[in-house]
């Protein structure tokens, strides 16, 4: 009987071993399952999540709510080499923009990888000899966005803001993708008009006090630009101009021409460059912009800036020309560093001095030192002589800007000075400020409802190198910590699993196997 007992129990022995590895095999083939289902779903429903501690790769808010206000497909065709410094940080920014739109379509060509396709493309997207087919002069567009059969073209320097005391660079991907978005899905393209009758500064004029550079900036941005004569007698209509800039006149504004710049004052916003002109001895004289600078609340004097610091002139100059101290507004907001460090300075030449009138909402945009002086007469004499026996020592602004409308705030008024705008400040790579500084006054006051974006600069880094000194820490708390530890939990898991299985003792082992048989006991 005890031996039936035994080979009974080991074919129960047997049964259960069986059905435990059949359950071993299902749960191996449900764990791949699983896997490969999870898989599928991670390809299907991409997401990816930004563990960096200043949320570098995260959309920020002006660029998730245009793209959920994406109706219609727009594709960002990105002409740059995988080995760029910047290619990774785009091609993350990128996917986390793909993420939240299904309009968005991204096209990378590596000009090493692919030279034949690059070039196609580029004749695609009319970039051919640094011009695009629109006659627009692009020296190095990375990345084009197109969308309702329009184009905007974004060049390398749009991507990152330099500065060069600190040794510093800030990424402007998302302001500058924004920006190119706007201005493709925006019906109506800005129209900029420029003045023309009483010599200002040409648009066609290449020297280095012309403004050719600035329109070229401007169709680059695809906005349209356009002269409208103030003193001819066919009264070109002001009438489509989102912005108007009246650029440095050197005689006297006719009374004709200030009244329809009045009127243009209710429905576009204005640009005011100068309005001091010396005559041959030095001595200053108004052009006529008081009345129009009053309509924002500033008050122009017909004296300019001098400054007497060391600290604030450029070499060889007399005091005319000098580095402006930026104040808070929103043109000025990239120029701002950290806290405890100086702003970046803009140059000014023959800046106006200028206030604020009681009750107005004016906002100065640049000052001088306090040791800075006004005068009058800009002869070598005047100018040359020290602050000496000057009442109005002290801080002057030479740039102001402020609302026209109380209903309407995206109508605005500036002035600045003339060189700002001119050709050299977008020529001298020394002048990277001062451009900086022009392009975003234009952007204010040429700002749509659609396009009045509120950047917030991404914390600095090192210009020189792809990974900070932090960062670098960080990846070595990874490698080292994080990444081990992970090992390190996942063996513990399972060596402590293992021990909760109970081991087959050796009757179990005994039995499984079967009743041992003596062979001398079966053969009696």
């Amino acid at each position: 009987m005890s031996h039936r007992r035994s080979a009974a129990k080991a074919l129960r022995l047997r049964a259960r071993g069986g059905v435990g590895n059949s359950l071993g095999w299902l749960g191996a083939l449900a764990g791949l399952t699983i896997a490969v289902a999870c898989n599928l779903l991670s390809i299907r429903f991409d997401h990816r999540w930004d563990l960096t501690s200043n949320q570098r790769y995260t959309p920020s808010q002006m660029v998730r709510r245009i793209l959920s206000g994406l109706a219609d497909d727009a594709t960002v065709v990105v002409l740059l080499a995988r080995s760029d410094p910047v290619a990774p940080t785009i091609d993350l920014l990128l996917t986390s923009y793909r993420q939240l739109t299904p309009h968005l379509r991204v096209d990378w060509v590596d000009p090493d990888r692919d030279p034949l396709r690059f070039l196609a493309r580029q004749s695609e997207l009319g970039l051919t000899a640094g011009h695009t087919e629109e006659g627009q002069v692009t020296s190095d567009a990375v990345l084009v966005v197109t969308a309702r059969g329009r184009r905007h073209y974004v060049e390398a320097q749009a991507l990152v803001e330099l500065d060069p005391d600190a040794g510093e660079s800030t990424s402007r991907f998302e302001h500058a993708i924004a920006v190119a978005l706007n201005s493709v899905l925006d019906q109506a393209p800005p129209t900029v008009c420029f003045t023309e009758g009483h010599r200002e500064l040409s648009l066609t004029d290449q020297s280095p006090i012309g403004l050719a550079r600035l329109k070229e900036r401007l169709e680059r941005e695809t906005m349209v630009v356009k002269s409208v004569d103030l003193a001819g007698a066919n009264n070109d209509s002001l009438g489509q101009c989102r912005l108007v800039i009246i650029a440095a006149p050197d005689v006297a504004i006719s009374e004709n021409a200030q009244q329809r710049l009045k009127q243009a004052a209710t429905h576009s916003s204005i640009l005011l460059l100068g309005g001091v002109v010396p005559d041959p001895a030095g001595n200053l004289a108004s052009v006529g912009l008081e009345s129009l600078a009053s309509l924002g609340g500033i008050a122009l004097g017909t004296a300019v800036v001098v400054e007497k610091d060391d600290a604030y002139l450029l070499p060889g100059v007399f005091g005319e020309t000098f580095y402006a101290t930026p104040l808070s507004h929103p043109t000025t907001r990239g120029l701002m560093r950290g806290q405890g460090a100086s702003p970046l300075r803009v140059v000014v030449s023959l800046a106006q001095g200028m206030r604020k009138r009681p009750g107005s909402f004016a906002l100065p945009l640049l000052e001088s030192s306090a040791h800075s002086i006004l005068l009058t007469e800009v002869s070598s004499a005047h100018v040359g002589a020290d602050s000496t026996g000057h009442d109005d020592v002290g801080r002057h602004v030479v740039a102001m800007a402020a609302p026209l409308s109380g209903t309407n705030p995206l109508l605005r008024i500036a002035v600045l000075p003339a060189n700002v705008l001119q050709n050299r400040s977008f020529d001298a790579p020394s002048l990277l400020v001062t451009q900086a500084f022009a392009t975003s006054v234009v952007t204010w006051l040429v700002a749509s409802p659609s396009s009045d974006l509120e950047y917030a600069p991404r914390p600095q880094r090192d210009a020189g190198a792809e990974l900070s000194a932090e960062e670098l820490g960080e990846v070595a708390r990874y490698v080292g910590l994080v990444m081990p530890g992970c090992f390190l939990l996942a063996g513990i898991s399972v060596l402590l699993l293992r021990r909760k299985q109970p081991r087959p003792t050796k009757e179990d082992s005994h039995l499984s196997h079967g009743p041992s048989q003596n062979p001398k006991q079966g053969k009696d």
